[in-house]
């Protein structure tokens, strides 16, 4: 959806990001012109925790061969979803500095029965 630049004081997403789409460099490309200078991005990020990680890779691997039925139910999930599962404090951090956001909070907590980032970032100048 066509938004313009400088838009908005903040931006939320709560509970979507590491459970229905990626923490990545497109969230902050695509949050980034929308927020107005200073503007405060709120979020929360599922903490991935290792054996999930190994369990996306070992389906990666195994792709090619899986049969065309398991492909044609899982194939969101395994070809895009998955593939940049990497939400630490340290990414959040590295992500946010990338796209000229300072990281007010990082704080892990629980969200039925997951581990979460809750991060308040906000827009500085670039």
């Amino acid at each position: 959806m066509p938004l313009k630049k400088d838009m908005f004081d903040c931006v939320v997403s709560i509970g979507t990001l590491g459970w229905h789409a990626p923490l990545n460099d497109g969230i902050f490309k695509e949050v980034g012109p929308i927020l107005k200078r200073d503007g405060i991005f709120l979020f929360t990020a599922k903490k991935v925790k290792k054996l999930s990680k190994l369990k996306v890779k070992a389906a990666q691997l195994l792709w090619p061969i899986l049969p065309k039925s398991f492909k044609e139910k899982h194939e969101f999930g395994v070809k895009t979803f998955h593939t940049r599962l990497d939400h630490s404090e340290q990414t959040i951090r590295r992500l946010a500095k990338r796209w000229g956001f300072d990281i007010y909070e990082i704080k892990i907590d629980f969200m039925a029965e997951t581990e979460f980032y809750f991060v308040c970032a906000q827009k500085g100048i670039k």
